[in-house]
């Protein structure tokens, strides 16, 4: 009698193999990581975008162009997370000024520090699609009304973050907070009752102090210049397009396994090209199953990087 489950971990284990080999002989000319100056640079190319769409949306009293300016500023500050999340891939014990620089540029407007984006995201690297998984959406398999819920729930994402510091901020000076602070802001999904003495949640309330002034002052300035609606709604679009992108990029199936097969199986490329790039996936994020494989990967070699996993795996990508 064939014995289907000894043939099942044969061709599983087989297909474990062929991807950890393949990943092992990546040429080095493909795992470039990213440059802070270029980051830098790209930062201030979406800065100048969202500029001329605020000078438009000032001056042209044409409700389309309005609109226009909006959705446009949309994707840029949609832009400004990924380029964010390149750098929360980095090592941040010392964290320099061009870091610094980034931050301000793409983390603070969005209502979050890199220590932030960090912490929530190195744990959906390293439990991809298990129970602590912080990004895992349970029983939205299938459910189409339920996804585009999780979607649209997404757009008030940003206005949340901005929320953090009023929290953080005394989370510092009073340990007792922390373990509410990191589940609340951080999607801490780890089984700790108690993580005052963690000195990464510390870290991340010590960056508060930076967001606090620059939310504080924000606003302040949108207020002042007529612009808080331009920008509350840039951000709830932004958090719609961000939350519709965290949907496609995995199977919302719990799983039990870290390894390479498991998380490439439960990984998704999506919107690789055109309008559907520009909206829902800049910089290059949609190429999600290579950036699984290899994180600290800078965006923008991540094309190449995919063609050749194509040309290796075949039909295993």
């Amino acid at each position: 009698m064939i014995d289907f489950m000894i043939i099942f971990k044969y061709l599983t284990m087989n297909k474990k193999n062929e991807i950890s080999k393949v990943k092992n002989v990546v040429p080095a000319s493909l795992l470039g990581r990213p440059s802070l100056n270029k980051l830098i640079i790209h930062s201030i190319s979406d800065w100048l975008m969202i500029l001329v769409s605020v000078f438009t949306y000032l001056y042209f009293d044409n409700i389309f162009l309005k609109i226009l300016c909006i959705i446009l500023t949309s994707t840029r500050i949609h832009s400004f997370g990924v380029i964010l999340h390149d750098v929360s891939h980095m090592s941040l014990k010392y964290k320099n000024i061009r870091m610094r620089i980034i931050e301000f540029l793409t983390g603070y407007p969005t209502g979050t520090s890199v220590n932030a984006m960090k912490y929530h995201h190195s744990r959906h690297h390293q439990n991809t699609c298990l129970n602590i998984d912080p990004y895992l959406k349970k029983n939205i398999e299938g459910n189409l009304w339920l996804k585009k819920f999780y979607s649209l729930k997404a757009c008030i994402l940003i206005p949340f973050w901005h929320l953090r510091p009023l929290l953080g901020v005394p989370a510092f000076y009073i340990p007792s907070l922390r373990s509410y602070y990191a589940k609340i802001f951080l999607q801490d999904r780890s089984q700790s009752k108690n993580l005052k003495k963690s000195s990464e949640v510390k870290t991340c309330c010590f960056e508060d102090h930076f967001q606090l002034v620059f939310s504080v002052l924000l606003f302040y300035i949108l207020q002042k210049t007529g612009l808080i609606l331009f920008y509350l709604f840039s951000v709830a679009l932004a958090g719609i397009a961000a939350g519709h992108r965290l949907i496609k990029e995995h199977q919302h199936v719990e799983v039990k396994s870290r390894d390479l097969s498991t998380v490439l199986k439960n990984t998704n490329d999506h919107n690789l090209n055109g309008l559907g790039k520009f909206f829902f996936a800049p910089r290059n994020i949609g190429y999600h199953k290579v950036h699984h494989l290899h994180p600290q990967v800078a965006w923008y070699n991540l094309p190449k990087l995919r063609k050749w996993y194509v040309e290796q795996l075949k039909n295993s990508y």
